[in-house]
């Protein structure tokens, strides 16, 4: 993941998608703490895409 650059220079701390995620609004970081205590499966979370350059 350290070798993965980004194209802008930050993020929302929050998922900002609205409709398109079933976790609206709520901070990456629950979501983090909620994946690793089983309270959503992290298959329900969006992917990413990786290329390279």
């Amino acid at each position: 993941p350290l070798e993965i650059g980004f194209s802008q220079d930050s993020i929302w701390c929050t998922f900002t998608f609205g409709r398109s995620t079933s976790h609206p609004y709520k901070p990456v970081g629950e979501i983090l703490d909620d994946i690793l205590t089983g309270k959503i499966n992290v298959n329900s979370i969006h992917t990413i895409s990786v290329y390279k350059k």
